[in-house]
């Protein structure tokens, strides 16, 4: 039953009161509502005029709801504005979302944190803007999430951090060097023939996150990744893992879709992504709890240099 009693002077609603608010916290019908992610935060008791709106007395009716089965559209199609959803997401990954007043979660606070991969993307060939010079270079993004329960957003969910790479693993490349810190020792002549980075999703490091401003905004960045302190234990994740790779004989097209908007966008204006065929109707699973940690687990002292695969 909806609690909340409208004004009949004001025509402005709020999510608690709406069919489509998940968990009390997250909306699924994000796109039409004009949001830029399915997480509400602060919003959800705010009155506001919302374009995705159904009342809980109403359920929507069959047609109305996002529907499991709806096109993905086509690279080369006009997206209208808002972006209607490609699929449904029953259980949505995290995401952070700006109301209409511009607030957004407060930054990562600067420290060093144990973190876990949870993020492989595949971007694709990207064009960069240095010093006045435009280039291109295959790029990659790692995403970690933050295992320490003390250091939360907001609305309590763990921090996201991510950062690209060219990917290369020349003596000189970023990737190589921070891969390198990460496992506590470089590449072996062999090893740089041909290293699987899928490895190291789903693997615990030691994280340096600084702070940096620009304008009025205060953003988050990596500094460096490091192969955790001997004999810390990692506590549970609750990320889910996703691997996004364009060169894949079967992409993760569900995988892709659990991305934010905008890195899908940046995806698909590669030429690595227009060549492919993206199938018409991608359906995303729920989100899986995260698992209890082992009873006898051993912390880092026998961690794997990747070489063996991540599952």
């Amino acid at each position: 039953m909806n609690q909340h009693q409208p004004d009949p002077f004001d025509d402005r609603v709020v999510c608690t009161g709406c069919w489509f608010l998940v968990a009390d916290r997250r909306c699924r019908n994000w796109q039409a509502a004009r949001l830029c992610g399915p997480e509400v935060g602060a919003i959800k008791t705010l009155p506001q005029r919302c374009p995705g709106f159904a009342p809980l007395a109403t359920e929507p009716k069959t047609e109305s709801r996002p529907s499991p089965t709806e096109n993905r559209p086509s690279p080369t199609e006009n997206r209208p504005s808002p972006t209607n959803p490609s699929i449904e997401h029953e259980e949505p990954d995290m995401i952070v979302s700006e109301n209409a007043g511009g607030s957004t979660f407060t930054p990562c606070p600067a420290g060093s944190y144990l973190a876990r991969c949870v993020r492989l993307v595949d971007l694709g060939t990207q064009q960069t803007e240095y010093q006045g010079e435009s280039k291109s270079a295959h790029k990659v993004l790692l995403a970690f999430e933050i295992l320490d329960a003390d250091t939360r957003r907001d609305d309590g969910e763990p921090f996201l951090l991510s950062k690209r790479y060219t990917l290369s693993l020349h003596e000189k490349a970023a990737l190589r060097k921070e891969l390198a810190s990460w496992r506590g020792r470089d590449f072996t002549p062999e090893e740089l023939k041909g290293f699987d980075l899928r490895n190291v999703l789903g693997k615990e490091c030691f994280i340096s996150v600084v702070e940096s401003t620009k304008g009025d905004r205060t953003y988050s960045n990596i500094a460096s990744i490091m192969k955790p302190p001997k004999g810390m234990q990692a506590p549970a994740g609750a990320e889910p893992l996703v691997y996004w790779d364009m060169s894949a004989d079967a992409p993760d097209w569900a995988g892709l879709n659990m991305l934010h908007p905008k890195l899908i966008e940046q995806v698909e204006a590669s030429p690595e992504f227009k060549r492919l065929k993206p199938p018409k109707r991608v359906q995303v699973p729920a989100r899986a709890p995260a698992p209890a940690p082992e009873p006898d687990a051993s912390g880092f002292d026998d961690l794997p240099d990747f070489e063996e695969p991540a599952f």
